[in-house]
């Protein structure tokens, strides 16, 4: 099944598939519609992809959760190789729901609760926790993706508009969906 569909630098195409076994493939599709490479990574027993981003640079990240709450999310360098994985968690009832790559090597990931709150994490280039904060509930609305942006600066605010954003090196936005229970 395709999970996620991304453009890369150089026309290239990135779409992570999962196979009812569990495993993932990541596949680089170039310009005139040819496979150029599609390693794959699994099945690893009580874990499931939950996201996909591909990076400029041609890497990649994979954030993976197992069926305990505990979430890893992997660095995945141009060529198909694991550079870097991490695990953390469980967190009470916080998922991770969505990964973002940066083109200076950060990564950002949402993580959500039942109560309608959501935390984003910054981690650098280092793959060190570089930001974090709790926002919200926010009656009616839904936090559902994270991205990173090329700007250095923007305004902070959060009102009735669906864009929320954070003044820090990159910007991080939020796209909050109507929520379906909200009048």
């Amino acid at each position: 099944t395709a999970r996620k569909v991304a453009a890369a630098a150089g026309s290239v195409t990135d779409i992570a598939w999962t196979n009812s076994q569990g495993a993932v493939s990541w596949w680089k599709i170039n310009a005139i519609g040819q496979i150029a490479y599609s390693p794959t990574y699994g099945p690893y027993a009580g874990w499931t992809l939950v996201d996909f981003a591909a990076n400029a640079d041609g890497s990649a990240r994979l954030l993976w959760e197992n069926a305990n709450g505990t979430v890893s999310f992997w660095k995945v360098d141009a060529g198909g190789n694991i550079s870097y994985s991490n695990l953390m968690g469980p967190f009470g009832d916080w998922s991770a729901i969505h990964i973002a790559a940066g083109a200076g090597g950060e990564t950002s990931l949402l993580w959500t609760n039942h109560s309608g709150q959501a935390s984003f994490w910054t981690i650098d280039a280092n793959n060190k926790a570089a930001y974090s904060n709790v926002y919200g509930p926010f009656a009616g609305w839904v936090c559902t993706t994270v991205a990173i942006g090329p700007g250095p600066s923007c305004s902070q605010s959060f009102s009735t508009a669906p864009l929320s954003t954070r003044t820090v090196s990159v910007i991080r936005s939020w796209i909050a969906a109507r929520s379906a229970s909200a009048s």
